[in-house]
């Protein structure tokens, strides 16, 4: 059905994404001072996550993420939302 080069290429895109551990994305809704959507560069779908106290976000906001463990969390904004 599927040549075994694709699904090594399949493969290695799913390893690498779920190794990633930072990443850069736009808030789509902040739904309090420490929860968030946010969709991350590259995807069309926003998840939720945890936003640090420090890190004043809004709709709009270009932001920093830090996994740790299996939670996206938002370390840092790029600056005011537009």
């Amino acid at each position: 059905m599927f040549g075994i080069d694709l699904l090594r290429l399949i493969d290695a895109r799913i390893r690498a994404a779920r190794d990633r551990q930072t990443a850069v994305g736009t808030v789509q809704a902040s739904l309090s001072a420490s929860r968030a959507t946010v969709t991350f560069d590259g995807s069309a779908l926003a998840v939720p996550v945890k936003v640090l106290a420090h890190a004043s976000v809004q709709a709009g906001s270009r932001v920093a993420l830090t996994r740790y463990g299996s939670e996206w969390v938002v370390v840092g904004a790029f600056g005011p939302p537009p």
